[in-house]
């Protein structure tokens, strides 16, 4: 389908995908107890696409990769699956939830302390989505780029 050159642009789209779908409905139902459709296929595709763009203008990979050799953590340790994401998360969902919180009330005069108050829950479950969105992505953009 795609050339292995491809792998570096069709990976972080997984990722961002991913990650944004279980950030959207995870954060719709803690902050309104359900998930509203069609609402939420809009903030899915404005979610990707920001994410997606900011995966491929920023080098958060490189950054990822740099933390756990800062820390000597051997490359296919849990430790470096660990420390690999932390770098994502913070960039990726401080975005998001800046993003999401955007999308659901606006921008009043509250916007920052919404922003500030949901931090942790989006970077909480931002984490665990890249921990689940790596894997996946991985295999799909593997199996996407076999061309030479």
């Amino acid at each position: 389908m795609f050339s292995k050159k491809a792998f570096r642009f069709v990976m972080p789209f997984w990722i961002a995908l991913i990650i944004v779908v279980i950030m959207c409905c995870v954060m719709s139902l803690v902050k309104t107890g359900g998930i509203p459709f069609p609402g939420i296929l809009r903030n899915i595709a404005i979610g990707t696409a920001v994410a997606y763009a900011a995966s491929v203008l920023l080098p958060v990979n490189r950054w990822a990769e740099a933390l756990p050799r800062l820390f000597r953590v051997k490359q296919g340790s849990i430790g470096y699956a660990l420390l690999s994401n932390v770098i994502p998360t913070v960039v990726l969902g401080v975005l998001m939830t800046v993003l999401f919180t955007y999308l659901a009330i606006g921008f009043p005069p509250y916007f920052f302390a919404a922003c500030v108050g949901d931090l942790p829950l989006g970077l909480g479950v931002g984490y665990l989505a890249g921990m689940v969105a790596t894997p996946i992505s991985m295999k799909l953009a593997a199996s996407m780029c076999t061309k030479d």
